[in-house]
């Protein structure tokens, strides 16, 4: 069984971001720019001492801003475009030449790489 708290993008991702309602976080539908005054789980995380990271659409009014709460942001503006997708890399908009999954997966292992180096043998 699956368990939505609303059934349009934006509102479940701010309930899930927020754990607040959409009547309580104020983004009822998908036209809402994302207000960044809200207290997210990744605030909630990154001041317990945890590093953050939103690599992927954030798809909340075509807002990719980068949002308080991640130590690494790289979003793309709504659906994003497939092939050569264009990325906010903390704040920097950049052109990347891999389609769009790939560019995910280079991107996540990229910033893993980054924030847990494997000593060397």
């Amino acid at each position: 069984m699956r368990s939505w708290p609303c059934r349009c993008a934006s509102p479940s991702r701010a309930c899930y971001l927020t754990g607040n309602y959409p009547h309580t976080n104020g983004i009822h539908h998908n036209q809402i720019r994302w207000n960044q005054q809200l207290h997210t789980l990744p605030r909630t995380l990154q001041s317990a001492g945890y590093r953050t990271a939103h690599i992927g659409k954030f798809h909340l009014d075509g807002d990719d801003r980068v949002q308080p709460g991640y130590d690494y942001w790289a979003a793309q503006i709504n659906q994003g475009s497939y092939v050569n997708p264009r990325k906010n890399i903390n704040g920097q908009s950049v052109d990347l030449p891999v389609p769009v999954m790939d560019s995910h997966t280079c991107l996540s292992w990229a910033d893993v790489g980054a924030w847990c180096p494997v000593p060397n043998p």
